[in-house]
């Protein structure tokens, strides 16, 4: 099932796990599922090969990368979709250093 970026949600910083949040859908003929990922600024910092400090910084590398981090997280979904009935609300997946991204 193809899971495209949430153009209505902009991403954001998470706090708790120091990293961007973006939100992606599926549109599969039902209702639209809805995901959070989160980016942490490890992982950002481990593709792009610089250091991420802040905000402002992962921001920019995020949008340079966003490509590649919306496949890197579909893939993950798809790979583990059937366990997503058992979140309650909002989903959320984490994309770490040392995933395939």
């Amino acid at each position: 099932m193809p899971w495209i970026s949430d153009s209505e949600n902009k991403p954001a910083f998470h706090d708790t796990l120091r990293g961007v949040s973006f939100h992606m859908v599926s549109k599969n003929g039902e209702a639209p599922q809805h995901i959070r990922v989160v980016v942490t600024f490890e992982a950002l910092a481990a593709v792009s090969g610089s250091e991420i400090t802040d905000l402002p910084a992962a921001l920019e590398c995020f949008e340079k990368l966003r490509e590649r981090l919306e496949a890197a997280a579909n893939t993950k979904l798809n790979r583990i979709r059937a366990n997503i009935e058992a979140f309650e609300g909002i989903p959320t997946f984490v994309l770490m250093t040392g995933e395939p991204i």
